[in-house]
């Protein structure tokens, strides 16, 4: 397959890396084997949940499914056209180019370039639980794959909780989409790890992807970023829910961004490498764990298209289990799957779509899926910290009869600020999940800069969702450690759920 066929794949290191601008070669998502044998992703549907969609791009018309998409804003267009209004609204064609940009001879490609597009714009209108329960449910019968470039902010390092109805969304969707084998849905990571000052400065903030309900969900797939020289994008949250990570750019710049559509015309006049760009209607710029998701988005749409019967459990197994390790990436320690490594800020690795096509050909579908509730601390019970503020609870998992584990999650509820708290989940075979780390909460002040400020929130049921431990047997004692508790907070209400066969 000649890369002449689309004058812009040439530069998308992602999809192939050659050394292009400084990047580390071989630092992409080794597709090209994948499309030689017939694979573009042809037969998959992915919905690009985020600002709109310009429908009549002309590397995305052809791919995008006609009158099946979604208008959640007031803007006087037909309901089911999310073209933007506005020319801000650039995001979500950004995305779409990374996932399915089509192979005809003009502008880029994306992973899986005869996959099909829908949208719905979200993130134009009112925000509501409502709203995000139409997009993420839209069109279930159809979508196989939804992409979600989005999150809750990334500026305060507060917890951000959802709606029921958006978590019923997602449970309805990895449920019953699909033909009941389910919709996999997506989620960006974050990037609030590290955040660029006005100056130019850059503030560590300590956010964690943990501290976002939608990261955190049992159904959800979380997407961190790699840049171009293979280690983690600085930005890029990190956390015991984060699944994989792909390509994406970096605050250095001296690395590339992503190469992908941008909303016709927008890049006129664009200078570049200090020369004028030729491409109008695409940018070699975006980024963010927005612009990772959509390509291991692009990697799913391959897999389904080998192997249509792959749950999305089955999915998030194969990524997991064929992602390749990530240069000096944090917060790492041993794995029971893949490589054999888990960082808290690249996931099980950076995606590899030949291995994971390869496996998805081959792959013994999961079992039904067992759940197992554990009580840590039940009914008007509440447990105390020591005079170090340090409190440790133990629980087996006795009767429990899962012995191949898929997520951990635990609900807790503690009257302890979730600035001052370090949070550790042990497994039976002494891996850790780090929950939570001491951090500041944020606003910003009138020339734009992030002040530090006290964090308000308590834990009041939250949701910490973890991957880390995929492959376990969970058998035996779970150990949870919070410190940095004060004399008068308790721990109430919290238990461990585990997921697996």
């Amino acid at each position: 397959m000649s890369s002449g066929l689309d004058p812009l794949y040439g530069r998308q290191w992602h999809l192939k890396n050659t050394g292009q601008e400084s990047a580390l070669p071989g630092i992409d998502i080794n597709v090209e084997t994948v499309w030689q044998q017939g694979n573009e992703g042809q037969g998959i549907t992915v919905a690009v949940i985020d600002d709109g969609l310009e429908l009549v791009h002309e590397d995305l018309a052809d791919r995008v499914l006609a009158g099946q998409s979604l208008n959640l804003a007031s803007n006087g267009r037909a309901a089911n056209d999310p073209s933007p209004v506005d020319a801000s609204d650039d995001h979500g064609t950004a995305v779409a180019g990374l996932i399915a940009a089509a192979r005809n001879s003009t502008g880029g490609r994306g992973v899986a370039p005869r996959s099909s597009l829908l949208a719905a714009n979200l993130l134009t209108a009112p925000s509501s639980d409502s709203m995000e329960a139409s997009a993420l449910l839209h069109a279930e019968n159809v979508v196989a794959i939804s992409n979600n470039s989005w999150g809750s902010s990334d500026d305060d390092n507060e917890l951000s909780y959802n709606g029921p109805l958006a978590r019923a969304a997602i449970d309805q969707g990895a449920n019953s989409g699909r033909s009941g084998r389910g919709i996999v849905y997506l989620f960006a990571a974050g990037n609030g790890a590290v955040r660029q000052q006005p100056d130019y400065s850059m503030l560590q903030t300590g956010q964690r992807s943990v501290y976002d309900a939608y990261n955190n969900h049992p159904f959800v797939l979380n997407i961190g970023a790699v840049r171009a020289d293979g280690t983690p994008s600085e930005y890029s949250e990190p956390g015991a829910n984060i699944l994989v990570s792909a390509p994406s750019n970096s605050y250095s710049l001296t690395l590339p961004g992503l190469y992908t559509t941008a909303l016709s015309g927008s890049y006129q006049g664009y200078a570049y490498l200090g020369q004028a760009w030729a491409y109008a209607n695409y940018r070699p710029d975006f980024g963010g764990t927005s612009g990772a998701t959509p390509i291991a988005a692009g990697v799913v749409a391959l897999m389904l298209a080998a192997n249509p019967q792959l749950s999305w459990r089955d999915v998030r197994w194969i990524l997991a289990s064929t992602a390749k390790a990530v240069s000096n990436s944090p917060e790492s320690d041993t794995a029971a799957l893949g490589h054999g490594s888990y960082s808290h800020k690249t996931g099980f690795g950076l995606v590899d779509a030949q291995a994971a096509v390869s496996m998805a050909q081959s792959h013994t579908l999961l079992p039904t899926m067992k759940t197992c509730t554990l009580d840590i601390v039940a009914g008007s019970a509440q447990l105390a910290p020591d005079s170090n503020g340090e409190l440790q609870a133990n629980v087996n998992t006795g009767s429990c009869d899962i012995t191949q584990l898929e997520t951990a999650e635990l609900v807790l509820t503690s009257t302890s600020n979730v600035g001052n708290t370090a949070i550790t989940l042990t497994s039976p075979l002494s891996r850790s999940s780090v929950l939570a780390t001491p951090h500041n909460c944020f606003s910003r002040n009138v020339l734009g800069y992030h002040i530090a400020t006290a964090c308000n929130v308590t834990y009041s049921g939250w949701r910490f969702q973890s991957v880390r431990h995929m492959g376990e047997n969970p058998t035996g004692t779970w150990s949870l450690l919070i410190s940095g508790m004060h004399g008068s907070d308790r721990l109430s209400n919290t238990q461990l759920i585990l997921r697996g066969v």
